[in-house]
């Protein structure tokens, strides 16, 4: 069984307007019929939840960055993240010319799907391109230096910055085998799969 749960949003820059309140609420669950796994997540905390999206990011890096043209085409590229700020913001390293650059413009709404093992994240907020080599020495890496052999003076190099709105996770109990275990048997037996719990930040 799964459950949703609604956030405030994440901390922004201190020139933001103050952001909204939200509701604390959660989809209805039969208790008689939750996992351990559900109950556990279901009762962790705000910044616990917040911490839990920041996580996965950092496990896994690598996220494909999807974009919907103005005539309604849905377009991805694989990006890796630089660097996660403490305030949920997402930045890449990227170049003139590219694909994500062309899409994102000025600013567009953009989707972030990280995904692996037992754990999936999907992002949403929006992107702006950015020229700024202050910013890119400051989150220049050695991973960089292999794109872009000029270093953070390459003028080719541009950065994007995704502010998120919102995100939601899914966690399968026990990875992959147990699903698969679970899948098995809810054919042979006609029980309901407990294919994992998904949390959802709204911002």
């Amino acid at each position: 069984m799964s459950a949703a749960w609604w956030w405030p949003r994440l901390p922004q820059p201190s020139n933001d307007a103050a952001n909204p309140a939200f509701d604390h609420t959660s989809m209805s669950l039969d208790l008689n019929t939750e996992s351990i796994h559900n109950r556990r997540i279901r009762h962790m905390s705000q910044n616990e939840n917040i911490h839990k999206v920041m996580e996965i990011v950092e496990h896994h890096r690598i996220c494909m960055l999807t974009t919907v043209g103005d005539d309604g085409a849905i377009m991805g590229w694989p990006m890796t993240v630089t660097k996660v700020e403490d305030n949920g913001e997402l930045w890449f390293f990227s170049s003139t010319g590219t694909g994500p650059v062309a899409a994102i413009g000025t600013e567009a709404r953009v989707n972030l799907s990280f995904g692996g093992k037992n754990e999936w994240l999907s992002v949403h907020g929006s992107a702006v391109v950015i020229t700024s080599e202050p910013k890119a020495r400051e989150l220049w890496n050695e991973a960089a230096a292999a794109f872009y052999p000029n270093g953070p003076e390459s003028k080719d190099l541009v950065l994007v910055r995704v502010r998120p709105d919102g995100a939601q996770y899914w966690e399968a109990p026990g990875g992959a085998i147990s699903t698969i275990f679970q899948w098995a048997k809810a054919r042979l037996t006609g029980e309901v799969i407990d294919a994992g719990e998904s949390q959802k930040v709204e911002l």
